[in-house]
């Protein structure tokens, strides 16, 4: 998973937890409060700064803070349970509206507002449980990769398919 950081780095989430690489070659874990050095699948950054971090235990808010001894310090603001439905997190995406969708192996879509969790599945729409990718179309929509190359567009509660040809 990657992440910008600043002008001229990347936040690299790794098997065993976050790393923050500048451009100058510099490679710095993050230290979470916790002691977790848990798998990061995906990453994604609000407009304050948090960062949002994923994989198998779920998804949580971090706040990352440098210390006064040039280390990274990583405190849990907001950790959901594991998966969300019971199934890994593959992807993070926040929307223009600040809401973070969140595509899981095998429990569909979600969207976290204000710490409340609405699902989108396969009988709302979706061409597959599983969620690979997920992605602003630059309005208001959310394109979604699935497996098995199903593709679906979401917009205003409405979602449509697009799959791909029979080869």
């Amino acid at each position: 998973a990657l992440a910008p950081r600043g002008r001229d780095g990347v936040w690299v989430g790794t098997e065993h937890g976050l790393v923050a690489v500048s451009g100058r070659g510099s490679v710095l874990p993050v230290a979470m409060d916790s002691g977790s050095r848990a798998r990061v699948d995906a990453i994604a950054v609000d407009r304050m700064g948090r960062h949002w971090l994923a994989g198998a235990d779920g998804a949580r808010l971090v706040s990352i803070q440098l210390d006064e001894y040039g280390s990274y310090a990583g405190r849990t603001l907001f950790a959901h349970p594991a998966g969300l439905g019971g199934a890994a997190v593959t992807s993070l995406m926040l929307d223009r509206g600040g809401r973070l969708w969140i595509g899981t192996d095998g429990a569909g879509l979600h969207q976290l507002r204000a710490l409340t969790v609405a699902r989108l599945r396969q009988s709302d729409g979706l061409p597959k449980r599983n969620v690979h990718e997920v992605m602003g179309d630059g309005a208001d929509g959310l394109w979604i990769a699935g497996g098995c190359g199903g593709l679906a567009h979401w917009r205003a509660g409405a979602v449509r398919v697009f799959l791909p040809p029979a080869m």
